[in-house]
């Protein structure tokens, strides 16, 4: 087949390809939204998350309730990786350890979470403030304290932010 022919046959395909309009579609599945405007959503391991101040409530992907977890929060947040997520009330000491099963840990803190975040086998890193001191807890997913850091404000440097690697080998602290 010459090349000017398959150039033609080319451009009136892309050509048809981008003038095409569908005229029906259709609705495979849908799920009524009942909750309130604070939820906000993630996905855990192909499952919904809706997280308020009031908990977590997980779906599947076809809005079938599989668990939910309560609990009063001012500023929820938080933080996932591969099977584990953690919920957390930044400016209160609760923070909650999550699989796709359910909850599977509670910590509680001795001063205020500024933020957290967890590895991929549960284990979490805590950012905590109390009167100008930071210190930053790393907590396996039973609670148990692994190692501890402190920082002092008065110093001239203070933690804003942490990070975990994914295996949570590594631990970042952003200090400004």
């Amino acid at each position: 087949m010459p090349l000017g022919i398959i150039v033609v046959i080319a451009i009136v395909v892309k050509i048809w390809l981008d003038n095409r309009t569908y005229t029906n579609y259709e609705v495979r599945n849908s799920i009524e939204q009942t909750d309130k405007s604070a939820t906000r959503f993630a996905e855990l391991e192909g499952n919904i998350l809706e997280y308020s101040n009031d908990g977590v409530v997980c779906k599947d992907s076809t809005g079938k309730l599989l668990w939910n977890c309560g609990f009063e929060m001012v500023t929820p947040q938080i933080d996932i990786c591969k099977e584990y997520m953690i919920a957390y009330d930044k400016g209160g000491n609760k923070l909650y350890i999550i699989t796709n099963e359910g909850l599977e840990g509670e910590i509680e803190t001795p001063s205020v979470i500024r933020t957290a975040c967890v590895a991929k086998q549960g284990t979490v890193a805590v950012l905590l403030e109390k009167e100008n001191n930071y210190n930053v807890k790393v907590y396996d997913k039973s609670g148990k304290e692994l190692a501890a850091g402190a920082f002092y404000g008065a110093q001239g440097s203070v933690p804003v932010d942490i990070a975990f690697s994914y295996d949570g080998k590594k631990l970042a602290v952003d200090l400004i």
